[in-house]
């Protein structure tokens, strides 16, 4: 078993010098806003109905101290930044009892919360520092809820960024999404699509990218859309830019892997089942909705297919929009919202 400060990627990218010491140089990086140009007309965040699934498995962590994101893993487990929970200016961890999960948070709504019923992070996060490069490998933590709030809102499972998943980004058979709950609007979720990848870092365990981060976002999912199914690939901690240059980092799921990461951060998330197996949507009948129609509204429009400025679709136009789009990119399928459509949706924005 490799230590996660040991890991290295195969073959991966490194950073490039100029931002390798931009991120040793910035100091408090989580609170940087990180940014990204686009040729199409959705901005680099766009507002998600936060009850929709995939959307609806990540969350808003509210503490003593302030708030983040974070999202489930399983039916009661949920992975964030560690950081998040330690109190700077009382030098303390913040208790359980003071941690407050509500999954698909909305315009104030708390329709799936949960407290922490206990939490463990890594033992060699170095409290002085806060939200840091040398921090990025420590940088987790794994809360359990009281409630299975995974039920109800679905959780994601965890894919490592290897050669097979990066030589796919290059091809663009599978793409980078990312969303969480942004300290410029807390109370909505909001999603950026097309990230691009600009390295790694700590030996490969830190994912540099080019995506809209900033404070409030930590502990969010930097997510990828690959094979026909939603993944978290890596943990947001920090951002950073000079002015000129903007980069955000994540810390890559692969430490929790027990092939190559991690001893210990593999055995913390052992509870929390197979982890690596498949993302699984909220049953039937519950809160939040399985397919993230919303979402696939946006993204049709974007691409030409649906007209016009009404908030709602008809199910009609919906799906006759769906088939044209099937059509000129030669797939085949139902033509019915799911978050595999949404994902080929998104893969034609970049």
């Amino acid at each position: 078993m490799m230590n996660a400060s040991q890991y290295r990627m195969p073959q991966a990218p490194s950073l490039p010098k100029t931002l390798k010491y931009l991120f040793i140089s910035a100091l408090t990086l989580s609170s940087a806003t990180v940014g990204q140009s686009n040729a199409w007309a959705i901005p680099d965040r766009v507002t998600v109905n936060a009850m929709e699934y995939p959307w609806s498995a990540i969350g808003k962590i509210e503490t003593s101290i302030g708030h983040c994101s974070g999202f489930l893993i399983s039916k009661k487990h949920v992975l964030t930044a560690a950081h998040c929970l330690y109190d700077r200016e009382r030098s303390r961890w913040v208790k359980a009892s003071e941690i407050q999960f509500t999954a698909g948070y909305q315009n104030h709504e708390h329709k799936l919360t949960s407290k922490v019923k206990s939490y463990k992070q890594s033992k060699k996060y170095k409290k002085t520092q806060d939200a840091s490069v040398k921090n990025t490998v420590t940088d987790w933590a794994l809360l359990e809820l009281k409630e299975p709030l995974g039920k109800a809102a679905g959780w994601l499972a965890l894919k490592r960024l290897d050669n097979a998943l990066l030589n796919d980004l290059a091809k663009g058979d599978a793409t980078l999404l990312h969303a969480g709950y942004r300290g410029d609007s807390p109370h909505r979720l909001k999603a950026g699509f097309g990230c691009e990848i600009a390295g790694y870092f700590k030996n490969g365990v830190g994912i540099a990218h080019r995506c809209s981060i900033m404070q409030g976002d930590s502990g969010s999912p930097l997510m990828v859309f690959a094979e026909g199914e939603i993944y978290a690939t890596g943990v947001h901690v920090i951002g950073a830019s000079d002015g000129k240059q903007e980069i955000a980092g994540a810390l890559s799921v692969s430490v929790f892997h027990p092939a190559v990461g991690s001893a210990r951060a593999a055995r913390i998330l052992r509870p929390a089942g197979n982890i690596w197996r498949e993302s699984k949507p909220p049953r039937v009948n519950r809160k939040a909705e399985k397919t993230p129609v919303d979402t696939i509204d946006l993204l049709l429009k974007e691409l030409g297919y649906l007209r016009g400025r009404n908030t709602r679709t008809s199910s009609t136009k919906r799906r006759n929009a769906i088939q044209a789009f099937l059509s000129d990119t030669n797939m085949t399928g139902p033509a019915r919202p799911s978050v595999s459509l949404m994902g080929e949706l998104v893969r034609q924005l970049d």
